[in-house]
């Protein structure tokens, strides 16, 4: 509000979700559990994850770019995702197994993650034709 003139002025701006993100890949889990007369109960457990495909479009008519297996350091990602993730990549593979035993009120559990690898662009870093860091002259 503006006192002198006693009017409002304001902008007003419709929100617009014009970008999209498309992500294509598949989780998998796997459960065994084997029972003893004597030494209690053993499960092992699997979770994995695979990331075939993360399509990146930050608004209507612009390019789509593949992010999957990038890490956000990159040029492309993190002008876009960078503050947001920091230090986060689109990953290939990533998973946890466990293996837990059970006996008498007493339980024990141990667990493995995997993180595959990503590809990593910096700024004095050129691109070559197949896609790897090559260092710049």
């Amino acid at each position: 509000m503006i006192p002198a003139t006693n009017t409002a002025n304001f902008v007003q701006s419709p929100f617009s979700n014009s970008g999209k993100q498309i992500a294509r890949g598949i989780d998998f889990s796997l459960q065994y559990q084997y029972q003893t007369a004597n030494w209690g109960t053993f499960t092992f457990s699997n979770d994995w994850t695979y990331l075939d495909s993360f399509l990146f479009q930050s608004a209507e008519g612009l390019p789509t770019h593949e992010v999957s297996g990038r890490t956000n350091s990159d040029p492309f990602v993190g002008a876009f995702l960078g503050q947001i993730t920091i230090g986060d990549g689109f990953l290939k593979w990533k998973g946890i197994s466990r293996v837990t035993w059970d006996w008498n009120n007493f339980s024990l559990t141990t667990a493995a993650r995997y993180y595959d690898g990503f590809r990593e662009q910096r700024a004095n870093h050129a691109t070559g034709a197949n896609g790897l860091m090559s260092k710049s002259s």
